[in-house]
């Protein structure tokens, strides 16, 4: 909803899913790269792995939403007093 929670989302579940997966792959064999697809896509074709995938990005989100630190920011994206003020501008200038 916002920029802060946005860029804390991305990151941890970059972090932590990364984590995840180097786990996944240190503990499963995988075939041998032969083009068709990637470790990853190897690794989540079974339904245990992805949802194990599905439940760390879920908690990373749920972390983030429950964190006092983000509470009372504002949401992403001009209000409406500044949209009605590009409004406004466009009608002026390009004549719509």
């Amino acid at each position: 909803e916002t920029p802060h929670r946005l860029l804390a989302f991305r990151t941890f579940a970059y972090i932590r899913c990364g984590i995840l997966l180097g786990q996944l792959l240190f503990d499963n064999d995988v075939p041998e790269y032969d083009g068709s697809e990637s470790w990853i896509e190897s690794l989540l074709r079974d339904p245990a792995h992805h949802a194990a995938l599905t439940a760390e990005v879920r908690a990373v989100a749920e972390e983030i939403a429950a964190d006092p630190q983000y509470a009372g920011e504002g949401p992403l994206g001009p209000d409406p007093d500044a949209r009605e003020r590009f409004r406004v501008f466009a009608r002026e200038h390009l004549g719509s």
